[in-house]
Protein backbone atom coordinates (compact mmCIF):
# COMPACT_ATOMS: atom_id res chain seq x y z
CA UNK A 1 0.00 0.00 0.00
CA UNK A 2 1.37 3.38 -0.96
CA UNK A 3 0.25 6.87 -0.02
CA UNK A 4 0.93 10.00 -2.03
CA UNK A 5 2.95 12.40 0.11
CA UNK A 6 3.05 15.46 -2.08
CA UNK A 7 3.22 16.64 -5.66
CA UNK A 8 6.02 19.17 -6.05
CA UNK A 9 6.21 19.39 -9.81
CA UNK A 10 3.80 18.47 -12.54
CA UNK A 11 3.75 14.69 -13.13
CA UNK A 12 6.14 13.98 -10.21
CA UNK A 13 4.55 12.26 -7.23
CA UNK A 14 6.36 11.15 -4.10
CA UNK A 15 5.17 7.99 -2.36
CA UNK A 16 5.54 6.58 1.12
CA UNK A 17 5.25 2.83 1.65
CA UNK A 18 2.90 1.81 4.47
CA UNK A 19 2.81 -1.51 6.27
CA UNK A 20 -0.35 -3.55 6.16
CA UNK A 21 -2.33 -3.69 9.38
CA UNK A 22 -4.34 -6.76 10.28
CA UNK A 23 -7.98 -5.89 10.84
CA UNK A 24 -9.85 -7.86 13.49
CA UNK A 25 -13.18 -9.38 12.69
CA UNK A 26 -16.11 -7.59 14.38
CA UNK A 27 -16.81 -10.66 16.51
CA UNK A 28 -13.22 -10.76 17.78
CA UNK A 29 -13.26 -6.99 18.42
CA UNK A 30 -16.35 -7.16 20.64
CA UNK A 31 -15.17 -10.34 22.36
CA UNK A 32 -11.93 -8.67 23.48
CA UNK A 33 -13.46 -5.45 24.83
CA UNK A 34 -12.83 -4.93 28.55
CA UNK A 35 -15.72 -5.39 30.97
CA UNK A 36 -17.70 -2.27 31.86
CA UNK A 37 -16.97 -1.06 35.41
CA UNK A 38 -19.25 1.08 37.57
CA UNK A 39 -17.57 4.45 38.26
CA UNK A 40 -19.32 4.72 41.66
CA UNK A 41 -18.37 1.41 43.32
CA UNK A 42 -15.94 -0.29 40.91
CA UNK A 43 -18.12 -3.39 40.46
CA UNK A 44 -18.34 -4.91 36.97
CA UNK A 45 -21.63 -4.02 35.27
CA UNK A 46 -23.77 -6.78 33.79
CA UNK A 47 -24.00 -6.01 30.08
CA UNK A 48 -27.44 -5.65 28.57
CA UNK A 49 -28.34 -5.21 24.92
CA UNK A 50 -29.08 -1.60 23.93
CA UNK A 51 -28.08 -0.28 27.36
CA UNK A 52 -25.88 2.81 27.65
CA UNK A 53 -25.99 3.00 31.45
CA UNK A 54 -22.62 3.27 33.16
CA UNK A 55 -23.63 2.53 36.78
CA UNK A 56 -24.45 -0.89 38.22
CA UNK A 57 -27.98 -1.77 39.36
CA UNK A 58 -27.10 -1.24 43.04
CA UNK A 59 -25.79 2.30 42.50
CA UNK A 60 -28.73 3.16 40.23
CA UNK A 61 -31.22 2.05 42.88
CA UNK A 62 -29.41 4.21 45.49
CA UNK A 63 -29.75 7.25 43.22
CA UNK A 64 -33.48 6.70 42.81
CA UNK A 65 -34.10 6.69 46.60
Amino acid sequence: VYTVLQQKEKNKLYYKKEEKVMIKSPVEFFRTLPKKVCPECGQTVKEQAESYLMECDRCLSKKME
